[in-house]
Formats: structure tokens, sequence, C-alpha cells
């Protein structure tokens, strides 16, 4: 990971200590909402002749870098795990989407938890006695997250919603009020809007203090 990305990174370390410590007060409590919409490219925000109204506003209200330099492979879940645990992937373990098979077999994703060799920053955050929550993000099944809304290959499985709601947080869908389509693992647009009102939900309802949501739909 680069200079920048390793300072982004103890930024959200910073912010989320500096929350541990006014909860240890009760004065409250920060939050950081980490998103990544996967395969955007920095212009079409950063360029006024893209129509991004939305996406402009969160860079005037939030935090940004003008540039980053990524990890190799730049490919969806070696760079998310590098993101949360600010290490290059010979560290962390995540060394391309799925699992090298050596004999050209058809392997798994890098999806559960345990692929992660370095500590993760929900890990941290959950150490410093702080909440947290993830939607969607990269190698995240049965990790030690509050709320917890896994990224599996769900459009390949004959019974997606089944694995859906057995790999996500038991109660959550129910607590929320969010049912799951069974339309959308066929439909991009209406999975990236089932991850937005789940998260929404988590928020007003759950309030982490660490929240990581993953968009796929530009991808």
């Amino acid at each position: 990971m680069s200079r920048r990305g390793r300072a982004l990174l103890a930024a959200l370390f910073l912010a989320l200590a500096g929350g541990a410590s006014a909860r240890a007060q009760e004065t409250g409590a920060r939050h950081v909402l980490l998103v990544s919409l996967d395969g955007l490219r920095p212009e079409f925000y950063l360029d006024e002749a893209y129509a991004a109204p939305e996406l402009r506003a969160l860079l005037r209200a939030g935090s940004h870098a003008r540039a980053a330099e990524s990890v190799f492979p730049t490919v969806t879940y070696p760079s998310h795990a590098s993101i949360v645990t600010g290490v290059n992937p010979a560290r962390h373990g995540v060394l391309f989407n799925m699992i090298w098979s050596p004999t050209g077999a058809p392997s798994r994703w890098y999806e559960e938890a345990k692929d992660l060799r370095a500590p993760p920053l929900w890990e941290i955050v959950r150490a410093s006695g702080l909440t947290t929550a993830a939607v969607s993000w990269p190698s995240t099944l049965r990790a030690p997250i509050d709320w917890l809304v896994p990224e599996r290959d769900y459009y390949r499985r004959p019974e997606p919603v089944d694995l859906l709601r057995e790999a996500t947080t038991p109660g959550l869908f129910e607590r929320l009020g969010v049912t799951p389509p069974p339309a959308m693992f066929k439909d991009i647009v209406q999975w990236d809007a089932f991850l937005t009102s789940t998260t929404v939900a988590i928020i007003r309802g759950m309030r982490p203090n660490l929240l990581l949501l993953h968009l796929v739909q530009l991808d």
C-alpha cells in the first residue's frame, strides 16, 4: 500500500480512537462510514464535466484523496484487503479474487475473514469497545463484526436467498425490516439498491462506529 494509503488508514484509526475515548467518557462516539464504489474512476467525481452531483456532495462533506497508488494485482479482493489492513497482498495473504488452484480446477473466492493474515480494521475497532458493521465487503464471511452482510458469490448458487440469510448476522434483516428480493441476484442494479437500503437501515437503527460498504454496479 502506498504512503497515501497508509495515511488514510491511519486517519481512520485516529478517528475511531478518538471515538473510543469519547465513549469511555460517555460524551458520545465518532462514526466512520467507508464506501467503496468498485471500478469508479476518480475523474467521475473530481471532474465537473461528469454529471455526478451526489458524489461531489459526498466529496465536499467527507474526506478524499486526489491520487492513490493501488496494490498489485489491482483487483477487488486484494485491494479491499489492503484498505482494511493497511498492508500489501504479500502480507495480508489475499493474492487475487479467487484462490489459485494448481490443477486449474474451480476454487473458492477469498471470501472468509480467516483468509486475512493481517489484523483488519474491524478487529481493532471492536478491541477498543466500539461497534462495527459491514455490507458486502470482501473477505468478511464469519468475521467478528457486530452487524454483517458478507459478500459471496450468491448469484452463482442455486438458493442464493437462503445462503445470504445463513451468512448474515442472525435476525438482522428482520430487525431492520429488510426483505432480500430473489430477483436482485440476477440484476446488479437491484443488488446495489438492496445493499444501500440495508446500509441506511443499519445506520439508522444501530449507529455503528465503523461501517464498511462495497457497491459493485460500476465494476
